[in-house]
């Protein structure tokens, strides 16, 4: 599905007006949009209903909605909460609104009437609203948040950026978001779609070949898109024709990662998986992943590996079509990163402490010749970008991009609504809950990711693939089990049934 950022959705506008549409009319019929909202999930006749108007075009979407939910019986207050109007079109729109309508003129006397509210309509902010709210704005928008009103937000709530998803202040809090035309990053990603309640694409004038015009860098990965990405299976194939994994994972006392990677890989439709485990692992691996093909290696008592294990590894490394490094590896485990990452032609997913690793040594990130997919959780891209795991969390879609630049690879920023970057395109999943939020969950997804890669599969369609499909198992298991009961091997266990439902 296309979502569009503040740049993109402008350029659908002047379409539209190239068009012969006006920018006025695209603002009335915003302002429509918006109040049909309302009244749908609403009903404001008899109700007191604030409208929170901004200087500029957003504010001027709030008076055409103020307008009509007055003439629909509401008892609507008008508050230009930044001063006058500055927007020649907002300032068309003001003189549409009746003069019987109040209208506040300061922040103070918004913020005590909000708390009196049945309905209040946030256009304070618009698409290119970017840092925090400041002075009186900031009592005002917490008194919106406290008081007992329905709030609807035109287009974004006020606080959140349109592009980045971030939230750096105080934001409203919206039950319902009229995303006018289409989808912007804010509304997907998080933090800002926490901000969103329940989102509605409101038509606002622009057509959809406006949009698919001027759209491209972001989207919302839907079954149908990943469904065109599945390989289609060779009736002719054999094991070889579906790939060759090695998983370079595990060490003692964390052998279960290593086991659930292999699992979600065998489980992804890759031919030939090779586990290249400690030799002290095999025991208890073997028995339980018969389909794995293992190369014991080899320790030296310091964790790394002897010379023969090492030259093991670099030979079957030329024979892979994939490689996954980092599930359950330990932090002893330098060398094999090295290993992997200087001697890989071959994809390389990397996950956990892999990612732990190179984030001690990011050299071997720039000087690698393999295609790269990298899988953190915001504490591990904390490391690898030398910043806070708050910093990480407040702007998801740029560190995800970020990194993706420096690095010219794949980014997947696990979590809520993860983020895949590959360049300035992102793309971002919908699927999946909070049952997943357990430890392992993440060794799964990095084994699907290899998985699809081992299968020839462009490294970010391997990576959009693995993680819709894990985020789909996840939510066919809080079907079944809860999120509470729910374990990441149930996970694997659900993946024939999400196949069934993508395929």
């Amino acid at each position: 599905m296309l979502i569009l950022t503040k740049e993109e959705m402008q350029r659908a506008e002047q379409f539209a007006v190239a068009r012969g549409t006006d920018m006025f009319t695209l603002m009335k019929l915003a302002g429509e949009a918006l109040a049909d909202l309302v009244l749908q999930y609403a009903p404001p006749a008899g109700k007191k209903v604030l409208v929170l108007c901004g200087k500029g075009n957003n504010g001027g979407d709030g008076f055409i909605c103020a307008r009509i939910l007055h003439e629909h019986g509401a008892l609507v207050t008008m508050a230009l909460v930044q001063g006058g109007v500055s927007s020649p079109l907002a300032g068309r729109a003001f003189l549409t609104v009746p003069e019987e309508v109040p209208v506040l003129y300061s922040p103070e006397d918004a913020a005590d009437e909000a708390m009196e509210s049945d309905i209040i309509v946030d256009a304070m902010f618009g698409f290119g609203f970017v840092g925090a709210p400041q002075g009186a704005l900031v009592p005002l928008i917490r008194a919106v948040n406290e008081s007992p009103a329905v709030v609807f937000s035109a287009d974004l709530p006020s606080g959140a950026e349109c592009d980045t998803a971030a939230v750096r202040g105080e934001c409203v809090q919206a039950d319902h978001t009229a995303a006018f035309s289409a989808l912007k990053p804010a509304h997907v990603s998080y933090p800002a779609k926490r901000f969103c309640g329940q989102v509605h694409v409101c038509s606002a004038g622009v057509e959809e070949e406006d949009l698919l015009d001027a759209g491209g860098s972001f989207a919302l990965l839907e079954n149908k898109t990943v469904k065109k990405l599945l390989p289609t299976r060779d009736p002719e194939g054999n094991k070889g024709t579906f790939g060759k994994l090695l998983c370079v994972c595990g060490s003692v006392g964390m052998a279960g990662a290593a086991i659930m990677a292999v699992q979600a890989a065998l489980r992804c439709g890759v031919g030939l998986v090779y586990a290249a485990v400690p030799r002290a692992l095999y025991p208890v691996m073997a028995p339980v992943l018969p389909q794995a093909v293992f190369l014991p290696l080899d320790e030296e008592p310091d964790g790394c590996l002897t010379e023969e294990s090492k030259a093991a590894l670099q030979q079957m490394l030329g024979q892979m079509d994939a490689c996954l490094i980092g599930c359950g590896l330990g932090m002893k485990a330098m060398d094999k990163v090295q290993t992997v990452l200087e001697n890989a032609e071959c994809p390389v997913v990397l996950d956990a402490d892999g990612l732990n690793l190179a984030a001690k040594e990011p050299l071997l990130l720039r000087k690698r010749r393999c295609p790269l997919v990298v899988t953190p959780h915001p504490g591990e891209m904390a490391r690898l970008m030398s910043r806070t795991i708050p910093e990480v969390q407040t702007d998801r879609i740029s560190m995800a991009k970020l990194f993706a630049r420096r690095y010219n690879a794949v980014a997947v920023l696990k979590g809520a609504a993860t983020v895949i970057a590959v360049g300035e395109n992102v793309l971002v999943n919908p699927t999946g809950n909070a049952g997943m939020a357990k430890g392992g969950s993440g060794d799964v997804l990095a084994g699907m990711a290899a998985a699809f890669a081992a299968q020839k599969m462009p490294t970010e369609g391997a990576a959009a693939a693995a993680v819709y499909l894990h985020g789909l198992a996840g939510d066919l298991c809080e079907a079944e089990l809860t999120q509470y009961a729910m374990q990441p091997t149930d996970l694997i266990a659900h993946l024939p049934e999400a196949f069934k439902q993508v395929l």
